[in-house]
């Protein structure tokens, strides 16, 4: 069985969240992290055979990736640059703190109360 080689993307921090429009709430310069590591934490299939949906998924930033002082909140919007997981995501709880780096839990959506 051969190892998947892991597939870096950049993404962006929005503080706050979004509007409806898509507008960052509090106007702050996002937040930009270089290299994040997306993966999926579960998927759900129609029975009718239609394309399985990322709902829910994670990030994994490390420590000598991040920018200093970097803080992520549950309000928070991620942007996803490329890849499978590409688009809006909004982190789902408190981001936890490993070794090596944090992992933060995201959600389909622009925002917390109309996942798109």
């Amino acid at each position: 069985m051969r190892r998947r080689k892991a597939k870096y993307t950049a993404a962006e921090v929005h503080r706050g969240g979004l509007d409806d429009r898509g507008r960052p709430l509090d106007q702050a310069v996002p937040v930009q992290l270089p290299r994040v590591l997306p993966w999926d934490r579960d998927s759900s299939e129609a029975r009718d055979g239609s394309p399985v949906t990322h709902d829910r998924a994670a990030i994994l930033v490390a420590w000598a990736d991040a920018p200093d002082g970097l803080s992520i909140f549950p309000e928070d919007q991620i942007r996803i640059d490329s890849g499978r997981l590409v688009g809006w995501w909004t982190v789902d709880g408190r981001p936890t703190e490993w070794p090596r780096g944090l992992q933060v839990n995201i959600t389909r959506g622009r925002r917390a109360d109309s996942r798109r």
